[in-house]
């Protein structure tokens, strides 16, 4: 089973369904959920209509991938974080997290959850993809925050000049990297 965690949507309006084509034309006998944080909370507010805070979350979450032999929790920038996140405390068998930011600063995050280095599990495989073109260390897809959660030899940090998932896409690498874990 593949969850698919959205980032932010321009405004903060429902995210789009990312990775849902490629998924859908390479892997279509896969089980599917996509999951989107309409309130631009890191998903500490939940999944709209659904959950109301992480705990919940994980609940639902548990639901969604029980019985299912390889789990994997796939998300970009946001939704990177959400898939560390979860993938974290669900123990699932695999992470791809896409410039993901591992470090809340805002007050209006729960505290548990604001830093995600003590979340990272010895059993999940963590595939984390950074972008070294980021320079400003203040920025949340700045490369420190990758190698913060790097904290376990079960994490794999990924360093790209300029990471373009359309252009990882279009090549064919981001298909192979799914081939190797599916």
């Amino acid at each position: 089973m593949i969850v698919s965690f959205g980032g932010y949507a321009p405004q903060c309006q429902e995210a789009p369904r990312e990775f849902s084509k490629f998924l859908e034309t390479n892997f279509p006998n896969e089980k599917t959920l996509f999951v989107s944080d309409a309130t631009c909370s890191t998903y500490h507010k939940g999944i709209k209509g659904l959950t109301t805070n992480i705990e919940e979350t994980v609940e639902y979450l548990r639901t969604q991938i029980e019985g299912c032999d390889n789990v994997i929790f796939i998300g970009t920038s946001g939704g990177g974080y959400a898939a560390v996140l979860f993938g974290s405390l669900l123990n699932v068998n695999h992470v791809l997290a896409f410039v993901p930011p591992t470090i809340l600063y805002r007050d209006d995050k729960d505290p548990r959850y604001k830093n995600l280095a003590p979340l990272i599990n010895s059993t999940t495989q963590y595939h984390i993809f950074g972008d070294t073109s980021i320079r400003d260390p203040r920025d949340c897809h700045n490369i420190l925050h990758c190698k913060n959660i790097c904290v376990k030899p079960n994490v794999v940090l990924v360093k790209k000049d300029r990471l373009d998932l359309k252009q990882m896409r279009d090549s064919g690498e981001l298909l192979q990297i799914f081939q190797e874990i599916i």
